[in-house]
């Protein structure tokens, strides 16, 4: 994540589209050009490398229960974002990152608002997110998405969930920023905290 984001779209050069099984080289080369601090924000714990295993797991998405999305430019991966459904077919846990030279440019924004769009036509109505309490800019984001959100901070941790249809109508709700966000835009990493593989 970064301090200070801006609410602008991304440029035009920027797009968004599902993650594919023949995303996994350029998976792995976007994952080691993140710095060790983006790489921690995302995990939690020092993560140099993802495994076989991993690529594997993160490239291979139904796009149903299981979705990721890939910010690209010019065929490189620049951020990704994804859900992963929980015991409770109604709800999923989200994780962001975005590559610390794409960050500020609101590629954050429009990775939640693509995942929450494909999360409510595949029936979802909640999204949990777990992030660092230092962490400002992605608390930001979640806090100013304009859907409403429950938040609980405990051990250095707080706990996002965020209901994305707004009275069953099926789509977003208009934004609404909240008084502490410390500025929407959100780019930068938030972790999946329940998943047990914590993917990407």
């Amino acid at each position: 994540m970064i301090v200070a984001v801006t609410t602008e779209p991304p440029a035009d050069d920027i797009g968004i589209r599902p993650m594919e099984p023949g995303d996994a080289a350029r998976l792995v080369e976007f994952h080691e050009a993140l710095s060790e601090h983006t790489k921690e924000r995302r995990y939690f714990t020092p993560h140099p490398h993802l495994t076989d295993a991993e690529v594997h797991h993160f490239t291979n998405v139904d796009h149903n229960r299981r979705e990721a999305l890939v910010a690209v430019v010019d065929d490189n991966i620049v951020g990704v974002g994804r859900y992963e459904m929980l015991h409770d077919p109604l709800a999923a846990e989200v994780a962001f990152v975005v590559g610390d030279a794409w960050q500020r440019r609101g590629i954050g924004r429009a990775l939640f608002e693509a995942l929450a769009q494909r999360a409510i036509a595949n029936g979802i109505h909640r999204f949990v997110a777990d992030t660092l309490d230092g962490n400002a800019p992605m608390i930001g984001l979640l806090r100013s998405s304009g859907v409403d959100v429950r938040e609980e901070h405990e051990l250095g941790r707080a706990e996002f969930v965020l209901t994305l249809i707004d009275g069953g109508s099926g789509a977003l709700p208009q934004r609404h920023p909240h008084p502490h966000d410390g500025g929407a835009g959100g780019d930068g990493a938030v972790s999946e905290g329940r998943t047990p593989d914590g993917t990407t």
